[in-house]
C-alpha cells in the first residue's frame, strides 16, 4: 500500500502476479505496474506471466528485457533489451523427457497463437545475440 502512495521510489518486484490463479494474477500485476509508473516510481519486476510482458512491450513508458539462454535452455546470465523472452518450459519438458505425446497436446493447449509469438520472440533473441 506505502509504494502505490509515495511517489519517486525504485520498486523491485520479483515473479509479479505469481502465486495465484494466472489471470488474476497478470492483470493484478500489470495494474500495479501501471499505478506505480503513474505515480512516478520506477519499477524492475520479473515475470512468466504473458500479459505484464506485452504489456510493457506496448508502452512507451516501459521497457522489456529478457535473460538470455543457450541452446539447452540454461540461462547465461545476460540480459538482452528490448526483447520480452518467450517462455522454455516446453523445451524444458521434452529434454527432462516428458512424453512426445504430452508435450504435443501441451503445445496445442497453448494454441497457435501464442506459439507464434513464443517463436517470434525467440527469432528476435537470436537477432540479438
Amino acid at each position: 500500500d506505502h509504494a502505490l502512495r509515495a511517489p519517486a521510489q525504485l520498486v523491485l518486484l520479483d515473479e509479479l502476479g505469481s502465486g495465484t490463479d494466472p489471470a488474476h494474477g497478470a492483470a493484478l500485476g500489470a495494474a500495479v505496474l501501471e499505478g506505480l509508473v503513474a505515480r512516478g516510481a520506477v519499477c524492475v519486476a520479473t515475470t512468466h506471466h504473458s500479459p505484464i510482458k506485452d504489456l510493457a512491450a506496448t508502452r512507451d513508458d516501459f521497457e522489456v528485457a529478457a535473460m538470455r539462454a543457450d541452446a539447452e535452455g540454461r540461462s547465461t546470465f545476460q540480459c538482452d533489451y528490448g526483447v520480452a523472452g518467450a517462455s522454455r518450459a516446453l523445451d524444458a519438458a521434452r529434454r527432462v523427457p516428458l512424453p512426445d505425446d504430452v508435450v504435443d497436446r501441451a503445445l496445442q493447449l497453448v494454441g497457435d497463437d501464442r506459439a507464434r509469438l513464443d517463436e517470434l520472440s525467440d527469432a528476435l533473441e537470436t537477432a540479438a545475440a
